[in-house]
């Protein structure tokens, strides 16, 4: 079940490697790249396309003064590797060394969605959990649990990624803002609906694309190198919104000690969706391009946070980023170092400049 996924307007290759600042909307807009797992390489001018992440089941900004330029951030203990998306390769297919450079992450702009209209990190990752989802969602888990309760479920999941992060924090805007999905006739998917991560239940008729497999996650991102956590621009791309969606052909378990065979871990599936929305994939199914630190001392450097990795073939077989490829999803509740070395090379976690504005 694989998409190819596109962009529309401009591609500017500068964006790859150079540098290149994009401040206004106007240029924002001309940029927009509309994002799926484990495709092709996109093409200019194409359709936009989904990101698909299957787990089991049956069935930017100007520069601010005052900014830390130098900031390093130490990750230790054994590390197999992590992985971004297949086809972002930094326009050098031949050489996966160097795919680093183009990874997708969120901006680490100042102001909120619900408030300022801004999408990044400055006010926290806003979500927004559907209006029907519990409704929707609890004839499907087989523990039966009330609607608070998966309400906290999915915000203890949200808060595993965050942990011990000085950025990386996500907050419930679904009072402030409603989830929504793009309509199928937009032209501009990448210019955001509803929150910046939206989640929904669906059945395979509603949405198509979960079909055979537990959730999906599909994002949306600008050709537009992004602020990092120091708040300096850093090469790669600029996620702007991520979906996702529940399957309501599939079953789910919320105590991982009542688990029913053939059904799926509800915070074990939101967590791997979770680590998508972040920008990562999956290392069992990329061997050739995954990436480990250097040593088990390396230090990430947030100017270049790519330097302190190298390619690796080894995988953790634990990781929450694996895919559990059509079978029900392992009870997974926390990061392993892998997940947590993909985290922070995305979001260095070092000396940071931080938006607590909501």
């Amino acid at each position: 079940m694989r998409e190819h996924h596109g962009a529309s307007a401009i591609k500017p290759h500068p964006l790859r490697n150079g540098g290149v600042l994009i401040t206004t909307p106007i240029l924002r807009d001309l940029l927009r790249r509309f994002h799926r797992h484990d495709a092709s390489k996109p093409a200019a001018d194409t359709e936009p396309a989904v990101e698909h992440h299957q787990q089991g089941s049956v069935v930017l900004s100007w520069l601010l003064p005052g900014f830390i330029i130098l900031c390093l951030a130490l990750v230790s203990g054994p590390v197999f590797a992590f992985t971004i998306d297949g086809a972002l390769n930094n326009n050098t297919a031949a050489d996966r060394s160097d795919d680093l450079l183009d990874a997708i992450r969120w901006s680490n702009e100042e102001g909120s969605l619900a408030t300022h209209g801004v999408r990044g990190l400055g006010g926290g990752l806003e979500f927004s959990v559907d209006s029907d989802f519990c409704e929707a969602i609890i004839p499907q888990i087989v523990d039966g649990p009330s609607c608070d309760g998966v309400i906290a479920a999915v915000h203890d999941t949200f808060d595993v990624w965050s942990e011990d992060h000085p950025v990386l924090r996500f907050v419930d805007k679904t009072d402030a803002i409603g989830a929504e999905l793009p309509p199928e006739e937009s032209e501009a998917p990448w210019q955001g609906y509803g929150a910046e991560i939206d989640i929904f239940a669906k059945t395979p008729k509603e949405y198509p694309k979960v079909r055979r497999v537990g959730a999906w996650a599909q994002f949306w991102y600008l050709y537009a190198d992004p602020v990092s956590t120091n708040g300096r621009v850093i090469s790669g791309n600029t996620m702007t919104s991520v979906d996702i969606v529940f399957n309501l052909d599939a079953c789910y378990f919320m105590n991982p000690e009542s688990g029913r065979r053939g059904c799926n871990h509800f915070g074990s599936i939101l967590l791997h969706e979770i680590g998508h929305a972040l920008g990562l994939a999956h290392p069992n199914e990329s061997r050739e391009r995954n990436f480990r630190l250097r040593s088990t001392t390396t230090q990430i450097d947030c100017r270049s946070p790519e330097k302190a990795f190298v390619l690796s073939r080894r995988i953790d077989r634990r990781a929450v980023m694996n895919t559990s490829s059509g079978r029900s999803t392992p009870v997974r509740t926390e990061l392993t170092k892998d997940d947590r070395a993909g985290r922070d090379f995305l979001y260095p976690a070092c000396e940071t400049t931080v938006y607590n504005r909501g």
